[in-house]
């Protein structure tokens, strides 16, 4: 899970901006208990068009492909004249597979048009922050490891200094030394790296865009060939699927994958119609905001069986408000430590359906800066005290809304 986001000099975010997922006991019910953290099972960040919503999913998608696949410069994308270092930080929390214990860490990374600058891991040990690395370029001795016993297992710490000296001497500006490291069997920070990697079946967290599914490619086929290899392993053709489909408002009776041609993934739709069976292709027949559900219901259940975090960008698109409404109050119902991030315009949110906490707002002041703040931050306002929080936010009280009287065509014909 993710515990705190910060992103500084990158895209619209210019000054280091916040989003934390940590409240205080009694702040909101939909939490999950990491050790002693209370951290917030959704966040919901709103905003108008332009004001820096979407560059946030961005940093969290930018840190993900700079650690997993490597820094390139069309990564580095700085405010505006910013000629400084873009820096990404995180705290995150990782399930450990031993002892089943959460483990909790902070990382960070800098970089600018020639390469990674600087990357730091700190693991949080009984309220103590234990530095596992810090790699620093500015410096004329880069690397700092004051304790190989948390990176080593008990062969290489024999040969500790050779091992180092080697991960150190190899990793080329454009790589991270988180990633080196475990490319060279540095087997106790794999669990770490996973956080990193947007492909990896153990994943903690997953990023996706309105067409992208399980941080694959932006293409709707990907969405719908990975939403059906879930609901294959899962049998829900046979369990579920149907009548789920059904309460969205889908006609049809039963849906089946197409087996006569194995190389094609097909699925056909069966409906009853005056009392005969007729079979349609599912993507021809069915509307785009069926298929998107289709899609999207794979995915929420995906994070809320192995408790993995998703960062999602406009969630709202092609759903009805009441929909949205159910998928959020699923995933805050969740048992698992899953966890959803999402942009969204939908007002429904503000009232009853999540807690104050849970509500971010994106601005940008005057200096086309975004800035990040919390409906928590306003005084006199939660979870017992939001009465008109909708009209509140539509007449501007929170800010983050477009301001204009009206919009002229520009060929009024």
């Amino acid at each position: 899970m993710l515990l705190n986001v910060r992103v500084t000099n990158f895209r619209s975010y210019n000054k280091q901006q916040v989003m934390s997922f940590i409240v205080d006991e009694g702040q909101s019910a939909n939490v999950t208990k990491i050790n002693d953290y209370n951290v917030l099972k959704i966040v919901a960040l709103y905003g108008a068009n332009s004001s820096g919503k979407s560059n946030f999913i961005k940093a969290v998608n930018y840190l993900q492909r700079i650690v997993g696949d490597g820094w390139k410069q069309i990564l580095y994308d700085p405010f505006f004249n910013n000629d400084d270092d873009t820096e990404f930080s995180i705290d995150f929390a990782i399930k450990d597979g031993e002892t089943q214990q959460y483990q909790v860490y902070t990382y960070t990374l800098r970089y600018n048009k020639d390469g990674i600058t600087y990357e730091s891991l700190t693991k949080h040990i009984n309220k103590e922050q234990v530095v596992l690395f810090v790699r620093d370029v500015t410096k004329k001795n880069p690397y700092k490891i004051p304790h190989p016993e948390h990176l080593l297992d008990d062969k290489q710490l024999k040969l500790a200094n050779g091992v180092l000296d080697l991960w150190k001497h190899t990793t080329t500006p454009d790589k991270s030394f988180l990633k080196q490291m475990v490319d060279n069997n540095c087997s106790k920070l794999v669990a770490v790296f996973s956080m990193f990697k947007a492909q990896s079946t153990k994943e903690v967290v997953l990023l996706t865009r309105v067409s992208s599914y399980m941080g694959m490619d932006n293409t709707a086929h990907l969405d719908f060939n990975s939403a059906t290899r879930h609901y294959t392993n899962h049998n829900s053709f046979e369990h579920g699927l149907v009548g789920a489909m059904q309460k969205i408002g889908a006609s049809f009776d039963k849906i089946n994958k197409n087996n006569d041609n194995p190389s094609i993934l097909e699925l056909i739709s069966s409906y009853t119609v005056a009392g005969k069976e007729l079979k349609k292709n599912f993507l021809a027949a069915e509307s785009d905001g069926t298929v998107k559900f289709y899609n999207y219901f794979a995915l929420i259940n995906y994070i809320v069986e192995n408790g993995f975090t998703l960062l999602n960008d406009e969630f709202d698109g092609f759903f009805h408000p009441l929909l949205v409404k159910e998928l959020i109050h699923q995933v805050n119902q969740a048992k698992t430590s899953c966890q959803l991030i999402i942009t969204t315009h939908n007002t429904m949110l503000l009232d009853g359906v999540l807690d104050t906490p849970q509500i971010y707002f994106a601005a940008k002041d005057d200096d086309k800066q975004t800035e990040l703040y919390s409906l928590a931050d306003f005084e006199g306002i939660d979870n017992d005290n939001k009465k008109d929080i909708i009209k509140k936010y539509l007449a501007g009280s929170f800010g983050a809304i477009p301001y204009f009287h009206s919009i002229d065509l520009l060929n009024k014909g």
